[in-house]
């Protein structure tokens, strides 16, 4: 098997970007950005399909493009120089690639030509590139309706989840007592100490930032704040037991209850429990009212709720015991839940371990 250097044996190049404006929705022509298909445009400017390499924004991601296309400069054109040498085949193995050893820039992600300069292809002869795109192909073709398959059990779980939550709290909101949230519990923003003063910051008090809502549970933040960073501003140290939510843009609306004593940003809304409250059961059902909710965001640049519609939402709460039964409840149902989610997550890293192996395998060489 003979071996070149990947320049030597295909040409690599960034055509021509456009700018986003210029992108037509009605126009004929698909436009390929670094992570595939960007929109559409009134001109072409490859007639034949080509394989593409991320070269910036999307770095590393691997496509192929469809004949009478506009690829624009975020991704590389690989393209091959003699006939010799399969595009698929090309596709393949770049996709084998650990893309570590291609990529540079810290701050700016992206793959050069100088980068790839090093890296070299195996080229056996054409019978044996078509034997091993047939049977990767197969391997991909089994691994797109596994992952169909995955996506079609996460999306189940995503609605098992909110029926669960609908059966336990449609009735039990329409036919009882509503009461505002703030009415009932101590709710607060928080606030940020001066990120100029390292003494504000020299400390052992957990500070959260609504990025770090994620599970249900938390029980440390990245960031620590000082005594006279608490002091120096707006934020509010929090008990355990307490459930913060995100008030602002993308987190809006992410949740999670603190394990222990917590500060944190003015982007979080802190509700604090009192003894006839279990805040299980607020977590959940804040969940079901979660698009009700997300309504009432206002903003034009940035969607964000805000502390007064926090504390006017209009919850119902029945007995503790009663509370701490449904919560039970729920937290169980939802246990299960996970655990076929997370075997179906399992089986997908399996499959991509698989794939994996089976490029690593074909595009071996001494």
């Amino acid at each position: 098997m003979k071996v070149f250097k990947l320049l030597e044996a295909c040409e690599v190049y960034q055509p021509k970007t456009i700018a986003k404006k210029d992108l037509n929705e009605d126009g004929k022509y698909f436009v390929y950005g670094a992570n595939g298909k960007i929109g559409r445009f009134n001109e072409y400017n490859h007639s034949e399909e080509e394989v593409l390499l991320g070269c910036r924004g999307s770095v590393g991601s691997i496509n192929i493009s469809e004949p009478y296309s506009w690829i624009t400069g975020n991704a590389m054109v690989v393209k091959p120089k003699s006939n010799q040498l399969l595009k698929k085949y090309i596709y393949y193995f770049l996709n084998s690639l650990d893309k570590k050893n291609i990529i540079t820039g810290s701050s700016i992600p992206q793959i050069t030509r100088k980068s790839l300069e090093i890296t070299e292809i195996p080229v056996p002869s054409l019978q044996e590139q078509i034997k091993i795109v047939e049977k990767i192909d197969e391997i991909f073709l089994s691994k797109q309706k596994l992952i169909k398959n995955f996506s079609q059990v996460s999306k189940l779980c995503v609605d098992l989840k909110n029926s669960v939550l609908k059966q336990t709290f449609e009735n039990l909101l329409d036919g009882n007592k509503l009461t505002l949230l703030g009415e009932i519990t101590t709710v607060s923003s928080g606030g940020t100490p001066k990120k100029s003063n390292i003494e504000y910051w020299n400390g052992k008090i957990n500070w959260l930032s609504s990025g770090e809502l994620e599970s249900l549970y938390i029980d440390s933040s990245i960031k620590q704040i000082s005594n006279l960073g608490l002091k120096n501003s707006s934020a509010k140290i929090f008990p355990e037991g307490s459930l913060l939510v995100g008030m602002y843009d993308t987190a809006a609306f992410k949740m999670s209850i603190i394990n222990s004593p917590m500060a944190f940003n003015q982007a979080i809304c802190g509700i604090m429990p009192d003894d006839k409250i279990d805040i299980l059961f607020i977590y959940y059902q804040l969940q079901f009212l979660k698009n009700k909710i997300l309504k009432q965001r206002v903003g034009v640049r940035q969607q964000n709720l805000n502390l007064s519609k926090m504390k006017n939402i209009e919850v119902v709460i029945p007995d503790l015991k009663v509370q701490k039964v449904i919560s039970k409840n729920i937290y169980d149902e939802f246990s299960y839940i996970d655990n076929l989610s997370n075997k179906n997550s399992n089986k997908n890293l399996k499959l991509q371990d698989l794939v994996k192996s089976a490029l690593n395998k074909e595009f071996a060489y001494e």
